[in-house]
């Protein structure tokens, strides 16, 4: 199954788009769209760690891959740990494997005086 999810991780503006494809043993492979140069590393990293199996990145023994990949680059990087992409990428791959159900996810950020 393939899954398709646009993120807009916020004040950055860069939108990624991610493509997760899972094949029927839950093997996933990932394609990114994006202007940020960080997420383009993170694309690179991911595909030299591709294909994912999917039900081991759901209850990883040790951090998942995705977000080990991520929370490298960002430190790397010095980038916001904030980062919205990684858990897109997550949730793509979980509904592109079947083992989560395609909703949309949302952060509303309220300030307060």
């Amino acid at each position: 199954m393939k899954t398709k999810i646009e993120i807009n991780p916020g004040i950055c503006n860069f939108k990624t788009m991610v493509s997760a494809s899972a094949d029927k043993r839950r093997n996933v492979e990932f394609e990114f769209e994006t202007e940020c140069e960080l997420i383009k590393s993170f694309d690179m990293l991911l595909k030299k760690k591709t294909p994912l199996a999917g039900l081991k990145e759901l209850s990883p023994t040790n951090e998942s891959t995705i977000m080990e990949s991520a929370r490298s680059l960002l430190i790397s990087k010095g980038c916001c740990e904030a980062c919205a992409v990684p858990i897109g990428v997550c949730k793509a791959m979980y509904v592109a494997t079947g083992l989560a159900l395609p909703a949309d996810v949302s952060l509303i950020i309220m300030n307060e005086s």
